[in-house]
């Protein structure tokens, strides 16, 4: 679809682990490095590309072509949160092998935009609050719903994304910033938070729109469309 034009596509954090998996620094080192959690992630990609030479070069070279974000006007497109500041401290949509390594090293600039454009907006709990994550690791981070304006007198439990029941209604105190997203803004459709895959599709605002309801765990593949009468199939109808 791409190739012939009739699609487009904006790059997700995989294709942009991918990348930084088999690039090296100017030390000889991955950009991600080859931890057994990271060799785990990577091990289908990597069995696949050993049993079809060339295919490994191929797919980084097509990741390069991926754009961070879309912004078509009458939409936008980004993979989990939506950033002017990001957008603005990346300057282009397209990473190179250059601009790679700046993304992937904590502490730049780019590495912030990147992981806020790729991988969602987060905030620290308040003091003495932290949870256990799908891998049963100690969190003290949520993501958060960066489209709302930060508001101390929100609970926890009414500030992370996507919604954990496990999560306390304790005020969220703890100093946030993040840009929030006006309903004047085009319509925003993003995806990368695995929202309960039991959950009606819908927008989640006006004009912003999750589209991912878990299709890699068992979840239906979800899409929005502007004309959603145009949009039946199989007697399925895209969210309004």
């Amino acid at each position: 679809m791409l190739r012939v034009g009739t699609a487009q596509i904006v790059m997700g954090n995989h294709e942009f682990n991918a990348l930084g998996y088999h690039t090296l620094d100017e030390n000889g080192e991955y950009l991600r490095p080859h931890t057994p959690k990271n060799d785990d992630q990577h091990a289908k990609t990597l069995a696949y590309f050993e049993k079809n030479p060339g295919a490994k070069d191929r797919a980084l070279t097509w990741f390069y072509t991926f754009p961070l974000w879309l912004d078509l006007g009458f939409a936008r497109v980004v993979h989990a949160a939506w950033s002017p500041k990001a957008i603005g401290l990346v300057k282009t949509p397209y990473l190179t092998p250059e601009s790679l390594v700046g993304a992937s090293t904590k502490g730049t600039s780019e590495y912030w935009a990147v992981e806020t454009l790729l991988k969602g907006v987060e905030a620290t709990l308040p003091p003495k609050l932290s949870f256990f994550d799908k891998d049963e690791r100690v969190r003290t981070q949520i993501r958060v719903r960066w489209w709302l304006k930060p508001d101390a007198e929100r609970t926890v439990a009414e500030t992370v994304f996507p919604p954990d029941a496990n999560m306390p209604n304790t005020r969220f105190t703890t100093t946030s910033e993040w840009e929030p997203y006006d309903l004047t803004e085009p319509p925003v459709i993003f995806g990368h938070y695995w929202l309960p895959k039991d959950s009606p599709p819908a927008p989640i605002l006006p004009n912003v729109i999750c589209v991912d309801y878990s299709a890699g765990k068992g979840g239906p593949l979800v899409a929005f469309s502007f004309d959603p009468e145009s949009a039946r199939e199989g007697g399925v109808t895209s969210a309004e």
